[in-house]
């Protein structure tokens, strides 16, 4: 005749192994750059051994099947939260969730060998539960990005918010006596209450799996987008928004300019003082340049020492402006040489600029043709300046800059 303890043995294996296979994909990551990987890994192989325990209970003396296996399910719990709040960036270790774990041993133990007490040991297990639960929900809705997609988070939230659910009402059932039966009855409620705690954590992993490949998708983008070195974006992430925001300026009206600049001399800079110098200067340009835009600005890097920025809701002028006192910080900023270098000495940098506004009409390279010739005559001028297009004579050709930073000139960049 079968019984209860097979039907929950069954479910309990069940739920192991889907662990075990949370606990692999896991590790897949383990890796990976993304934080937390090591503590999901580990809450999952403890959360294994817990059930493993679990399973013995018909056989086996309470300290093993009772105290032991909802020590070690708490403490995966725990191990869980903790990868959470790796993942999220906050302080892994916190003493909350283990004086919980030591409330909850001790409690288990008073109430199975000093006043047993089946229901005040469900009401107190379902307490723990629901709130470490609750937290992780709470943690992985408030620290969400904005900026990617929900579904990892919100499949966090939902698993989150069934637990607590489950858990709130299997503790008032059980805290206000309802149910008379024994745990080794078989009943819907012997089946569905265990059912719903072991879910959670596999649960609770998958969603963190989505996270971290949406996290390494996140890196991945970076990667492909932004120079490692100077901080800039990549020439082909620059020339789309650079058509993007031109799109916009043409529909709207916005003021749009733009900046081509060219650090000065920077082959002799390499050549006298090694690459590792020539790296230095770039990096530091870079950190430079970043930290004296705005938000809606763009920083690319177009060359080897050549970049350009777009100055988004700003004129000619006040983009010359700008790019003077960007100049002036950059020129007196002391770099030095390695130290091991014999003839190691202060070193400025500094760089030339050619600046244009956007006109109804113009097309990238249009606009591009124009900064680059003010750049042209910056150098030509004796570099460590800025030049205005406006006070600009040359003829430019939109065809030979455009074929210069590999753009069509008729400013079609959708296959760039």
């Amino acid at each position: 005749m079968p019984t209860v303890l097979s039907s929950v043995s069954i479910l309990i294996v069940t739920m192991a192994l889907v662990t075990v296979m949370s606990m692999a994909i896991s590790g897949s990551l383990r890796h990976s750059t993304v934080l937390g990987v090591a503590r999901w890994i580990g809450a999952n192989a403890v959360a294994v051994v817990a059930l493993i325990l679990f399973g013995l209970q018909h056989g086996s003396p309470p300290i093993l099947s009772v105290i032991a296996a909802n020590l070690l399910l708490a403490l995966a719990s725990v191990l869980g939260y903790e990868g959470c709040r790796q993942f999220f960036h906050l302080r892994a270790v916190t003493v909350l969730p283990y004086v919980g774990c030591a409330g909850l041993v001790l409690g288990l133990a008073y109430w199975t060998y000093v006043s047993p007490d089946r229901d005040a040991r469900i009401v107190s297990v379902s307490a723990f539960y629901a709130y470490m639960h609750a937290s992780i929900g709470w943690m992985a809705w408030k620290h969400r990005s904005p900026m990617r997609p929900l579904y990892g988070c919100c499949f966090i939230v939902v698993i989150a918010c069934l637990s607590v659910l489950g858990h709130v009402i299997r503790g008032f059932v059980y805290g206000f006596d309802f149910l008379q039966d024994s745990l080794l009855q078989e009943t819907a409620s012997n089946i569905a209450f265990p059912m719903v705690g072991m879910l959670a954590l596999p649960g609770f992993s998958m969603g963190m799996v989505m996270l971290m490949h949406d996290r390494m998708t996140e890196q991945f983008e970076r990667w492909a987008n932004i120079d490692e070195l100077t901080g800039a974006v990549t020439r082909r992430q620059f020339f789309a928004k650079a058509q993007e925001m031109l799109e916009y300026a043409a529909t709207s009206g916005a003021m749009l300019s733009v900046a081509i600049v060219d650090l000065d001399h920077f082959k002799l800079i390499n050549d006298q003082y090694g690459h590792a110098t020539g790296d230095s200067v770039l990096a530091h340009f870079g950190r430079l340049t970043r930290a004296n835009l705005r938000e809606t600005d763009v920083f690319g890097r177009v060359g080897g020492e050549e970049f350009a920025i777009l100055f988004a809701q700003a004129g000619r002028q006040d983009a010359c402006l700008r790019m003077e006192e960007l100049r002036e910080r950059a020129r007196f900023d002391r770099r030095r040489t390695p130290a091991d270098a014999q003839d190691a000495s202060p070193q400025h940098y500094s760089f030339s600029a050619g600046v244009d506004e956007y006109r109804h009409g113009d097309t990238l390279p249009e606009l591009l043709a124009r900064a680059d010739a003010a750049l042209y005559a910056a150098k030509t001028q004796g570099r460590d300046r800025v030049v205005d297009m406006q006070t600009m004579h040359r003829p430019v050709s939109a065809v030979q800059v455009a074929a210069d930073y590999g753009l069509g000139a008729d400013s079609n960049l959708s296959s760039n």
